[in-house]
């Protein structure tokens, strides 16, 4: 993302999904814009008359594909696809109602940056200490325990318990996703759990900031992504100091998460 005085190359459409074809990263946009990389498709609807693209940007951004890696997904992935879809009429409300979220949002962040006279920003290794989750697969120690976090499976076995904690996976097609550790569940082998280092900090407060860092854009790796500690350790975050801030924060966004998993049921 970024600005251009170029004026010769805009994409003047209304609305449309800009997907990027490695990442499987998609945008809705509806102002006029600039592709500068080969590797982004521009998506737009073939029949208007029987669809909404609201409702299929929502589709297409919380379908799991499975990601190859370091390469191109849109045709080889991503069209063959097959999603559940429904008249006209209701993708319009359901697209509706995800622009009223999205919008309710931007609400409480906009108030959140109105408070942050009161907050510090911190290197990430100041805050929380890490631990890679380790490959178990003996079940007379343990194992084997299929692994999920609170926003679904992340795949790999361990004898990690992530209560209470942040999981980040650090290599493959889940290095940089942020997951938030349940007390019956556990880490993955390629994933790191990490947690706060003192009692100042709320541990889900700290989930939230990172789930929206794009933590992935840091991965190195030229084939294998690849998240180490030392990457992890200088990411930015912000956080107020006082905790009970930092707790109520992390009850408003909750809420918010509650409330989109009831829409989306």
């Amino acid at each position: 993302m970024g600005y251009t005085t170029e004026n010769n190359k805009y994409i003047n459409s209304n609305e449309s999904i800009i997907f990027d074809d490695f990442t499987l990263d998609a945008k809705f946009v509806d102002f006029p814009y600039m592709v500068k990389s080969s590797a982004i498709k521009i998506l737009t609807l073939k029949e208007e008359k029987k669809d909404n693209i609201r409702f299929n940007f929502e589709l297409l951004s919380n379908h799991r594909f499975n990601m190859l890696g370091h390469a191109r997904h849109y045709i080889s992935v991503v069209q063959p696809e097959e999603v559940f879809t429904t008249k006209k009429q209701e993708q319009e409300k359901i697209g509706q109602l995800f622009r009223q979220i999205d919008n309710l949002i931007t609400l409480h962040q906009r108030k959140w940056i109105c408070i942050f006279y009161s907050w510090e920003q911190r290197k990430l290794g100041e805050k929380y200490k890490f631990q890679y989750g380790e490959y178990n697969n003996n079940p007379d120690n343990g194992g084997i325990y299929p692994i999920y976090g609170a926003n679904g499976i992340i795949g790999g076995y361990t004898k990690f318990n992530a209560e209470d904690s942040i999981i980040i996976g650090h290599m493959g097609e889940y290095a940089g996703s942020v997951l938030w550790g349940e007390g019956k569940h556990f880490v993955t082998y390629n994933g790191t759990i990490s947690s706060p280092k003192d009692t100042s900090i709320n541990s889900k407060f700290g989930y939230y900031m990172l789930l929206h860092k794009n933590i992935n854009k840091i991965c190195g790796g030229s084939g294998l992504p690849f998240l180490s500690y030392e990457q992890l350790n200088k990411i930015d975050v912000d956080y107020p100091l006082e905790k009970e801030e930092q707790n109520k924060i992390s009850i408003l966004f909750k809420n918010i998460d509650n409330l989109i998993t009831l829409h989306q049921h």
